[in-house]
């Protein structure tokens, strides 16, 4: 959900929709990244939506709505398996790269007696196109140092000044897998207990900065004071970087649930 400033302009997002799979919230208040993957489609028996603005029931968070996720477990034996590839080009300023994901699912369900099992295992490795570029305002040059480069690319920032493209931080490396286990009993027709578990681990990776410029001799420049267009800017030696993170989410639960027809 997005909010228009009330000046017009610029987005500001906010988690002011509450998402809850069988009462258990899949949604971030202090975030975006509603963690849907935690649900698979095979499980979802129903989906009600409520529109805002926010109740008692829900509180503040929201007041954009809410998505209410109503699984189901498997009375008898479900597997589920399916792997899907996407390519892209990705072209933006002097970047222009072929990237590349694939993803893999598998699932399991099935029921034994008055137990339910199900289980489910999914992979994603992504290349992410970049999304950060850096840059120099063009009129923050200073007099000619003699060291001259090529290559930059040029537009005008969000207030409309002129500003030179310098480099892309390159495209990421994300790996995600999950892990997820459900376990029932059925103590009668309507009365129903369960454990949950949910295990989720990611990584992003971003090693490849890519430089557009280059000196005279054709060699691509990282850092140090270059002209660019008969000015001259420094580029710091922290300007191209790399990065690395981790991390890991769990998600667990357990329920008792009795509906009896009647009374």
């Amino acid at each position: 959900m997005a909010i228009r400033r009330p000046s017009g302009g610029t987005y500001i997002f906010t988690p002011r929709t509450m998402v809850f799979a069988d009462g258990i919230m899949l949604s971030n208040p202090s975030g975006r990244d509603t963690k849907w993957v935690m649900v698979a489609p095979e499980e979802i028996e129903r989906v009600d939506i409520i529109y805002g603005p926010y109740s008692a029931l829900y509180g503040g968070n929201a007041i954009g709505g809410v998505v209410l996720l109503t699984t189901e477990l498997p009375d008898e034996t479900e597997i589920t398996a399916n792997t899907s590839y996407i390519f892209q080009n990705y072209r933006q300023y002097k970047t222009d790269d072929d990237l590349g994901a694939y993803t893999t699912h598998l699932s399991y369900g099935d029921k034994f007696g008055k137990f339910h099992i199900f289980g489910l295992y999914d992979r994603l490795e992504s290349e992410a196109y970049p999304v950060s570029f850096a840059t120099q305002l063009k009129s923050a040059g200073g007099a000619p140092s003699g060291n001259t480069v090529y290559g930059w690319d040029q537009d005008h920032d969000r207030s409309g000044a002129d500003r030179y493209i310098l480099c892309s931080y390159g495209y990421s490396d994300v790996t995600t897998d999950l892990l997820k286990l459900r376990l029932a009993y059925d103590f009668n027709s309507y009365t129903q207990a369960e454990i949950n578990f949910g295990y989720l681990t990611g990584e992003r990776n971003i090693g490849d900065p890519e430089t557009y410029l280059t000196d005279n001799a054709g060699n691509k420049v990282y850092s140090g004071t270059v002209d660019i267009d008969g000015q001259s800017y420094t580029i710091s030696d922290s300007q191209f970087y790399y990065q690395e993170m981790e991390h890991e989410e769990y998600m667990t639960s357990v329920s008792f649930k009795s509906e009896p027809d009647e009374g």
